[in-house]
């Protein structure tokens, strides 16, 4: 149970990690055929994200896209694609995205694809061109657009929008050194992932898309 499972298009479900009968956490691939209601575990080439139970998953841009989740000892915070599942004539291969600053360790957490702009389109929101490619939304700070937008503007003017990543929520870690049990805190944070340009950008305010 806790796994993480999508669809992997019209025939076959991916499902990654959980956790075992005996409560460990778990880090391998599995490819289940509909058509045929058949397992197939894959061996991808390289390093394979950390054993991990609660995490979630998406498909983004012909690839899937894993954050966080819970081992044995803890929440993880890190960034992992995996590619090559899109071809008989490739090998699937596990990639870890190394990324600062980040959503942080969590678990239970929700992520969900979202369109972005199509490239040459104007953004909706009156703010910079360097930092037009991001999610237009009222209610963001015009600081957090300008910083993370100065930190990738030679990027900007080559990279083409297409989806981004929207994390919202999870359980933080939040207990101390010196306590004896774990504690755990919900976390209402929003969190917006461009692949294309490499770069987290928080949501600090609540606020509504709309025309």
């Amino acid at each position: 149970d806790m796994a993480a499972m999508l669809l992997l298009d019209g025939n076959r479900l991916l499902l990654f990690g959980g956790r075992s009968e005996q409560g460990r956490a778990l880090q391998d691939t599995w490819l289940f055929d509909i058509s045929q209601c058949t397992w197939l575990q894959l061996k991808p080439e390289g390093p394979l994200p950390p054993p991990r139970k609660m995490h979630s998953m998406v498909k983004m841009s012909g690839q899937v896209v894993l954050y966080g989740g819970e081992r044995d000892n803890g929440p993880l915070d890190d960034l992992w694609v995996l590619r090559g599942l899109s071809s008989s004539f490739e090998t699937p291969r596990w990639t870890q995205i190394r990324l600062k600053p980040s959503p942080g360790p969590r678990f239970g957490h929700a992520m969900v694809t979202v369109p972005g702009p199509a490239a040459g389109t104007p953004p909706r929101s009156r703010r910079t061109s360097s930092a037009s490619s991001l999610p237009a939304a009222e209610g963001i700070a015009d600081s957090q657009l300008q910083t993370a937008a100065a930190a990738n503007d030679s990027q900007h003017q080559q990279a083409a929008s297409t989806e981004r990543l929207v994390l919202f929520g999870g359980c933080l870690d939040l207990t101390s050194f010196l306590s004896l049990n774990r504690h755990y805190v919900q976390s209402k944070e929003t969190w917006v992932l461009d692949l294309n340009r490499l770069m987290y950008v928080q949501w600090s305010f609540i606020f509504a898309f709309g025309d």
